[in-house]
């Protein structure tokens, strides 16, 4: 009886030590994708600061030029008020307007240091490091997106939140079929015991174990299987957000797509061939010098529009990249001519 009794324990000591080894590894592989999920939130955040950091830089470069032209503006306007042929009012609107986009480049300027700044915290950059340089005019975006189809199951099936989620709905699982396991087995308990008897110390083994007629473990299965249910309404909840996400990024990716391709391919035109005869224009002495910096304004003012739909173009790209937890593969070229710093006259 003594050897059945050895041999009962073991197999009741292995089966607990396995049991305890599959919820750790449940444990642990839930960390693992909640680690991965962090890493890949931070890797978005860090893509969408460099491109809002490299637009900014190209906005700044366009109001410097915008600046430029306005300060011709404003000296021709002072000229010809010096020579009376404006009146004081005129003169004040100009130069108010000029000191606003004075104000709009310092403001620009302002916004592309603090950018980097930004980005230097998402990198871990400091001192000697901080250095760095980039280009300063956007990249020109791909022809096309990829396989836009699928992407849903995509993110289902990569996402570190959501594999994560069922990492831990494993580890209430094994909790779950460990506790069944062992609510037959009597809890054992040992140990060492202490008393002060007949003037003396005296310590002796302690031994104790509950027989599990009363308390079956009803109350702590129980527990476990309104934590798994939990576990498992919270993944469904989860799922239908990122799906949502998905969707939504993928319409906003869309979206800024054919902004850019609008500009590009009919404003920024447009824009250029308006400045263009209003210079034919003026060389011919059928327009003012003022016409035709108002038709340089209006182009800068189109190309910053420009970027700030280029700008939400990365971001919504990077952001479904996030969504699906995979990379839109593979890099198609660019547009040729697209996103190429002009040269100013």
């Amino acid at each position: 009886m003594r050897a059945v009794s050895i041999s009962t324990c073991s197999i009741i000591l292995c089966a607990l030590r396995s049991a305890r080894k599959r919820i750790a590894e449940a444990e642990a592989l839930e960390v693992q994708h909640a680690a991965a999920q962090a890493i890949q939130n931070l890797a978005f955040e860090t893509s969408t600061a460099y491109f809002a950091l490299q637009t900014a830089l190209h906005k700044y470069q366009v109001e410097k030029l915008n600046f430029e032209t306005a300060e011709d503006s404003v000296v021709m306007h002072r000229r010809l008020h010096e020579a009376g042929n404006i009146s004081d009012l005129e003169l004040a609107i100009e130069e108010a307007s000029f000191s606003e986009i004075r104000v709009s480049l310092q403001k620009a300027e302002i916004e592309a240091h603090l950018l980097r700044e930004n980005l230097n915290r998402l990198l871990g950059l400091w001192g000697s490091d901080t250095q760095w340089k980039i280009a300063a005019v956007v990249p020109a975006i791909p022809q096309v997106d990829g396989p836009l189809t699928e992407l849903e199951a995509t993110a289902i099936k990569n996402r570190s939140d959501i594999q994560a989620m069922m990492a831990g709905l494993d580890f209430y699982r094994e909790q779950l079929k460990a506790a069944e396991s062992v609510r037959w087995v009597p809890q054992l308990e040992t140990g060492v015991d202490v008393a002060f008897e007949e003037d003396a110390y005296k310590i002796g083994p302690h031994l104790q174990y509950e027989i599990p007629i009363f308390d079956r473990g009803e109350a702590r299965i129980e527990k476990l299987v309104n934590l798994y249910r939990m576990r498992l309404r919270q993944l469904e909840n989860l799922a239908v957000h990122v799906r949502a996400d998905v969707r939504s990024a993928r319409d906003k990716m869309i979206a800024a797509r054919q902004r850019v391709h609008f500009y590009h391919q009919q404003i920024l035109p447009q824009r250029a061939k308006a400045t263009e005869l209003m210079q034919v224009q003026y060389n011919a002495m059928l327009a003012g010098i003022f016409h035709l910096i108002a038709a340089r304004q209006n182009e800068l003012k189109a190309e910053k529009e420009y970027l700030d739909a280029h700008r939400d173009y990365y971001t919504a790209r990077a952001e479904l990249e996030r969504a699906t937890g995979a990379n839109l593969t593979p890099r198609p070229p660019l547009l040729k001519g697209e996103g190429e710093k002009k040269e100013t006259k």
